[in-house]
């Protein structure tokens, strides 16, 4: 099982294609059977993230810190 959290929404055909691909593969380079991978995508915003102490902050402007995802404070 895949569980993949996205920040940005893909579209219908985009997440097939990653399906597709991603059990081509897995069956080519591990012999895993197609019938055998289960994959879930989760999108989600930069906000439902926190990656210490519980914590996340925004900006002054409401946006991430420049040049990086998160800003840890």
């Amino acid at each position: 099982m895949f569980h993949i959290f996205a920040g940005k929404p893909r579209s219908r055909a985009q997440k097939q294609g990653l399906y597709r691909r991603l059990c081509a593969r897995l069956d080519d380079e591990m012999a895993v059977s197609p019938q055998d991978v289960m994959v879930v995508i989760q999108f989600n915003q930069l906000e439902d993230w926190s990656f210490t102490q519980g914590r996340w902050r925004m900006n002054e402007t409401g946006g991430a810190a420049r040049g990086a995802a998160f800003q840890m404070i």
